[in-house]
């Protein structure tokens, strides 16, 4: 259920047990949806909140990351590290809400890079404005990478990203 300004009035989880994947989906989700921190969620809830989602990000999260392979336990070889490259872009969108009250900024986001290239994990650092934040956030929910590959092998990556939105 929504409020009338457009924010989640709110929102109730099925108890019912979600597979792994499934839980990975809820957890982007839930990233993406900005909830009302001072209203308290109901034991008891009869509407449903259906929120979209995309089927390549949803594929990708869902594909398990390689198996973990033990390091030379610090004898000093030299490893081959070859950094993520971004493949797909995801452009935020500006809120007109935000342009119009000439709130423009640039937000500050850690990022976790999977092994397989997606994103399962946005946080942010430095923000501008809830709803700026949340547009970078989702625009870099969308974004896919190379693996990062250290030996030859796929490794997950942590990158600090920004997301800027300025008025011309």
């Amino acid at each position: 259920m929504y409020r009338a300004d457009g924010r989640v009035k709110r929102v109730a989880i099925d108890p019912g047990a979600p597979s792994s994947a499934c839980e990975q989906v809820v957890a982007a989700l839930a990233r993406l949806t900005i909830a009302d921190g001072q209203y308290p969620l109901p034991v008891n809830a009869s509407e449903l909140l259906v929120l979209p989602f995309d089927k390549d990000y949803v594929e990708c999260v869902s594909r398990p990351d390689p198996p973990a392979v033990e390091r030379d336990g610090g004898r000093g070889q030299s490893e081959s590290i070859t950094p993520p490259r971004k493949i797909r872009d995801v452009k935020p969108f500006y809120p007109v809400e935000m342009q119009q009250r000439r709130i423009q900024g640039t937000v500050l986001l850690e990022i976790i890079i999977s092994a397989t290239g997606c994103i399962p994990s946005v946080r942010v650092i430095r923000g501008v404005a809830p709803l700026i934040d949340y547009a970078a956030v989702r625009a870099v929910s969308g974004w896919k990478f190379t693996a990062t590959r250290v030996d030859g092998r796929d490794v997950p990556a942590i990158m600090t990203v920004t997301v800027s939105f300025w008025l011309e």
